[in-house]
């Protein structure tokens, strides 16, 4: 059993992957998180698909499988048996897995407990309110409201560089901010399909867009892929980023607007088209959900050309599948597709910190360029990236050497792809 302890900032895929790696290698863990769930945007955004878990790009007439290895595979195939799920390949050819924020708690949960990671360690509720690096003894100490906690290796799983940027280490602010998102549940909706449901809705919005009935950006709304059953849906209405940067003032701003767009929409469609006279707005996501934040500076950097180019690297330890999918505009999406295949890999020294040993960074707080993190930042890779950031640190806390680490990482999550695919 090793000693020392890894301190963790941020419960969401990355941060679950992460603990998971750290508690499966025998080092203890302490997470904190600002939210009251475990799983960051999966549960208190209610995203409603993990995307990154398959190849893209396939035969949609093939079942997509579980391609990623490791722990995006291992997460993503008990999701899929506790939702009752199945992969789905759409006709653009992506593929994600719908779900529910409860079973996705439900099974992170129940993969760190079989970890032996004590229910504890996770502190919920519990933002950082303070972390510092103690030369004298070459640890952490990192801080909530309630309580101190002493660290030999730090993974910043915030999405936002938070930890990084208290410790006053370098991080990298987006080029151009992404469209956030706010997902809510529509009820008593007519027999409908998910796809029919979707278009007539858009093109009542729209129409009434145009005849000047409601603001344009209440016509950014879309149905969360998977989640139609029997009269109920989610929707996610998508909503400009700030010009500048993603300030915390400005981040409340944007979702106290969405959550008054909303219940305008549905008084709109209820009161506009007879068949949705009887819907009711049911919940909505607890917060916003964020794609584009600060990012940590990395010994390496995850380039557009790694992933355009379907690159693999010497020191890769997790694997991209997802295409790149930057949301500049809330209006939809641009999609790009790798050039030379389906994956690509993500380098070791894009999770750790360039300046400071036993830092490191996951999900979306990796080094990478804009372009390469619109491809990176979805849950699949995330957990990916978490996992790989958890064992990077053990290594830091046990001596292990990069060979060892990367070697390590490599059998567990990026060769099994390779040795699938031949």
């Amino acid at each position: 059993m090793s000693t020392g302890t890894i301190g963790i900032i941020g419960a969401g895929p990355a941060g679950i992957g992460a603990a998971l790696a750290v508690a499966r290698y025998g080092v203890r863990a302490v997470v904190l998180d600002s939210h009251s769930r475990i799983g960051g945007t999966a549960t208190n955004s209610s995203v409603g698909t993990v995307c990154g878990l398959s190849r893209c790009g396939q035969d949609t007439a093939l079942q997509p499988e579980f391609d990623n290895p490791g722990c995006a595979r291992e997460f993503g195939t008990l999701l899929a048996e506790r939702s009752g799920m199945k992969l789905i390949h759409n006709e653009a050819g992506l593929t994600y897995l719908p779900y529910r924020p409860d079973d996705f708690e439900y099974v992170a949960y129940s993969l760190l407990s079989r970890a032996s990671l004590p229910t504890s360690a996770v502190n919920l509720s519990s933002p950082l309110s303070g972390v510092k690096y103690l030369s004298s003894s070459s640890s952490f100490l990192f801080r909530s409201a309630r309580e101190e906690f002493t660290c030999d290796a730090l993974i910043d799983c915030s999405g936002d560089a938070v930890a990084l940027t208290q410790l006053g280490v370098s991080t990298e602010r987006p080029a151009v901010y992404q469209a956030a998102a706010l997902v809510f549940e529509v009820c008593e909706l007519p027999p409908l399909s998910e796809s029919l449901a979707s278009l007539l809705i858009r093109k009542i919005l729209r129409e009434g867009a145009l005849a000047n009935r409601v603001p344009e950006r209440m016509t950014y709304v879309s149905i969360v892929p998977g989640s139609l059953s029997g009269q109920r849906a989610l929707f996610k209405l998508a909503t400009e980023a700030p010009d500048e940067s993603i300030q915390e003032k400005a981040l409340a701003w944007i979702e106290k607007q969405a959550r008054s767009d909303i219940d305008a929409i549905v008084v709109y469609l209820r009161d506009t088209e007879p068949s949705f006279s009887g819907i009711a707005r049911g919940a909505v996501a607890p917060s916003l959900g964020v794609r584009s934040g600060l990012r940590g500076q990395g010994r390496e950097r995850l380039s557009e050309r790694s992933v355009r180019l379907s690159e693999r690297s010497p020191t890769g330890i997790a694997l991209g599948l997802w295409p790149v999918e930057l949301w500049s505009s809330p209006l939809r999406p641009e999609m790009a597709f790798p050039e030379q295949g389906c994956s690509y890999e993500i380098p070791l020294g894009s999770l750790c910190s360039a300046e400071l040993p036993g830092v490191y960074f996951a999900g979306r707080c990796i080094s990478a360029c804009d372009y390469a993190i619109a491809s990176a930042r979805v849950m699949g890779t995330c957990l990916s990236t978490g996992y790989a950031a958890g064992r990077a640190a053990v290594g830091f806390v046990r001596g292990d050497t990069n060979e060892e680490i990367i070697g390590d990482l490599r059998e567990q999550q990026v060769e099994p792809f390779y040795r699938s695919t031949r």
